[in-house]
């Protein structure tokens, strides 16, 4: 046994930072969501990220993809060498992870996890999102 690693801890916080991921998916999927509704009229279904962001109009893919470089540039983390993904290649990675991962506490789920930068994805989603409908700023948390 490996006596320096404290195995509470770790288990801990793998289900702290699933918890923090589940909740970055679902806040991006509200927020794409939000763009459907406002731009279509319509409610789309589903929680896959990946075609939710599809389905919208290329000048707001654009303009999502060009304000998330802008926001990573600004927020690169130095602490690990994450590997960089564009907005739709990161979409796509986590496109299924609110499905999938919200059940990660269940004892008899295996648990595949792999980390993500998403929190920046949903810092230029929502601040697109409040540049195009600023009167959505009074109900969204910053």
């Amino acid at each position: 046994t490996n006596e320096s690693i404290d195995h509470f801890n770790v288990t801990r916080d793998l289900y702290m930072s699933l918890a923090f991921e589940v909740n970055q998916s679902y806040a991006t999927e509200i927020y794409l969501k939000c763009f459907h509704i406002a731009i279509t009229g319509k409610h789309p279904r589903g929680h896959h990220l990946g075609n939710l962001f599809e389905n919208l109009p290329n000048n707001i893919k654009s303009e999502l993809n060009d304000h998330y470089e802008k926001v990573y540039s600004e927020n690169e983390f130095r602490l690990f060498d994450f590997k960089k993904y564009s907005l739709t290649e990161l979409i796509n990675q986590t496109g299924s992870y609110f499905d999938l991962a919200r059940y990660g506490f269940e004892r008899d789920r295996e648990i595949r996890y792999k980390y993500y930068r998403l929190e920046l994805g949903v810092q230029a989603i929502r601040d697109v999102l409040l540049k195009h409908y600023p009167q959505l700023k009074e109900h969204t948390f910053t």
